[in-house]
Formats: structure tokens, C-alpha cells, sequence
């Protein structure tokens, strides 16, 4: 995993940020949901759906809670921010062509 930073310049100073990393995790998500996704809404996802095909990339505490919903054989809610809906778009598995 690399940590990326943003370096920029404001009014003559140096501004460091550091950038969210992000964790691919396989769900199996359903067209409503990624619709609802996309539309900034929040999800469910069933104990049976915790893994599949379709990647997103999620934050260190959202991977964190994926993780200990499967190993509990439970579900969970997910919601992602503006900025990780856009990196899931750029990055993710293609699940938002359709």
C-alpha cells in the first residue's frame, strides 16, 4: 500500500495533504444498489453477498468492517463519500458501466 499526498501552493506557501488510500474488497452488488450508490444513497449488503466479483474501494475502517461482517457471517451498510465514488468510477471493476 502507498500513502499518496497532494502537494499545491497557496499564497506562497506549501500546502501538504494527504490523500485517502483505499482497499479493494469484492462484494456482490445488484444494479439497485449500485444505482443507489451512485446517487450518494447508503446500502445494505446481505451476509451472502459480503464477497463476489464486484470491487469497490473502501476506506481503512470500511474494509476493517467488511472483514469483521464475514467473519461473523453478517451484513452491513455502506455508504461512500463523494470523492471514493469517484475513485470506485476511475478505478473499480467496471461494475458502473452498466
Amino acid at each position: 500500500m502507498i500513502n499518496k499526498i497532494l502537494i499545491s501552493f497557496v499564497d506562497n506557501k506549501v500546502i501538504i495533504t494527504k490523500m485517502s488510500t483505499y482497499h479493494p474488497h469484492g462484494f456482490t452488488i445488484s444494479d439497485v444498489q449500485k444505482k443507489k450508490l451512485k446517487n450518494g444513497d447508503q446500502i445494505t449488503i446481505k451476509a451472502g453477498n459480503m464477497s463476489g466479483p464486484h470491487v469497490l474501494y473502501l476506506t481503512a475502517t470500511q474494509k476493517s468492517k467488511a472483514n469483521k461482517a464475514m467473519k461473523e457471517e453478517k451484513g452491513m451498510r455502506l455508504l461512500l463519500s463523494g470523492k471514493q465514488l469517484a475513485y470506485n468510477i476511475k478505478n473499480g471493476s467496471g461494475i458502473w458501466d452498466s
